[in-house]
């Protein structure tokens, strides 16, 4: 995969947890989006080098799913991301201190 593609890619997962990380942004689940089919492993390796890249640490708990958590201050966002190699849902898991 190209590197202006893979970028491309990094982007499309990492706004909805930017998004979820906001104080004052609604809730943004996202259900079932396509994305160029990959394998599952490099897949993995995706979300994460995005997520990270955006400052969340993130957890693989099995193969097509993370869970990736942000926190600032006494703010926290966790988000449940599941995937396969044509596509991902994330859901926001757990928020503290949000409004």
């Amino acid at each position: 995969m190209s590197a202006s593609r893979t970028t491309c890619l990094a982007l499309l997962l990492v706004a909805p947890l930017t998004i979820a990380a906001c104080r004052t942004a609604p809730v943004y689940n996202v259900h079932h989006q396509p994305v160029p089919s990959a394998d599952l492993e490099i897949r993995a390796e995706q979300i994460d080098r995005a997520a990270r890249l955006q400052g969340w640490e993130t957890e693989r708990i099995r193969p097509g799913e993370i869970v990736a958590t942000r926190q600032r201050g006494r703010h926290m966002a966790a988000t449940t991301i599941r995937f396969s190699p044509d596509s991902y849902t994330m859901t926001l898991r757990n928020s503290v201190d949000f409004k």
